[in-house]
């Protein structure tokens, strides 16, 4: 279809932004084949810079924009730079190298990411932009369903308990809530790389104990206000975990920024046996 429209005349970059190029690799999150699409499109003769040869998985042209002395040339993101967040504004070579850490991982370019990792100092969990996203690269490779680029990422020290900004979730939560089964169920037994809201959100209430440890029971975790964790599992129905958070002194009178507390959600979703602790608790 991308050649039959090329060959009817559709342009194969509009406004010479890479607008058509960046959509194939940034859509790939929602269906790999669009990979398939960026290949067409650069072998018709689509411009490319680092950060997008990254995304199509071409080493020797991302280490073509690297300068004798380590330095990455001027016009790297020639292209890519219209696409960040901040616009045109002129991104570091680190940055700029962040962005094709990312651009490779959303992509499993597995070639280009292990060059971007052993030939400089980049950080692994460092969020970037990807469209109106602010993501690691765990994330991203979660978000676009890639078991390899995610073992790779993970295997290299990936914080799997990372949460993101927009959403306050992790890599794993990432990949259920996209649907990425074989990703998600790559996680699902390795209880270790769980964090507490994982562990909540998946009832795994033995990791859920070992990271609570002697934590306080209502810290304030990612973007959710003090006492998140009673209410989330008092959202979610864990008995067992509300249970350990009261014994530990967790206040269920701590609401969320909208007044909502842990037995308004256990009320909410018909949790009785959880409205009865919370009740009890509050009445000793």
């Amino acid at each position: 279809m991308v050649k039959l429209l090329i060959s009817y005349g559709a342009v194969l970059e509009y406004g010479h932004d890479g607008v058509n190029l960046f959509g194939a690799l940034y859509h790939t999150v929602e269906n790999k084949r669009q990979r398939e699409a960026a290949q067409i499109i650069y072998e018709l003769g689509h411009d490319i810079d680092m950060v997008f040869a990254a995304g199509l998985g071409l080493l020797h042209g991302v280490q073509g924009y690297v300068a004798p002395n380590g330095q990455i040339k001027d016009d790297a993101d020639r292209l890519f730079s219209r696409h960040r967040r901040d616009g045109l504004k002129k991104a570091t070579d680190k940055e700029i190298l962040q962005d094709c850490l990312l651009a490779a991982s959303i992509n499993n370019q597995l070639q280009v990411m292990d060059f971007l990792l052993n030939h400089f100092d980049l950080d692994i969990n460092a969020y970037r932009a990807w469209g109106p996203w602010q993501v690691t690269p765990l994330h991203g490779a979660c978000w676009s369903g890639w078991l390899e680029a995610t073992q790779f990422l993970v295997e290299r020290g990936a914080d799997t308990m990372a949460h993101d900004s927009e959403h306050n979730s992790t890599p794993i939560g990432w990949a259920h809530y996209c649907g990425r089964q074989e990703v998600f169920d790559w996680f699902l037994p390795q209880d270790h790389l769980f964090g507490l809201f994982d562990a909540i959100e998946f009832d795994k209430p033995e990791r859920f104990k070992a990271l609570l440890a002697d934590q306080d029971p209502d810290m304030a975790i990612g973007e959710g206000q003090r006492g998140v964790l009673l209410r989330m599992a008092a959202h979610d129905g864990r008995l067992a975990m509300a249970g350990v958070l009261l014994a530990k002194g967790a206040d269920p009178s701590l609401a969320n920024s909208e007044g909502k507390t842990a037995l308004f959600w256990a009320k909410k979703n018909q949790h009785t046996a959880i409205v009865e602790l919370i009740e009890d608790y509050l009445n000793s």
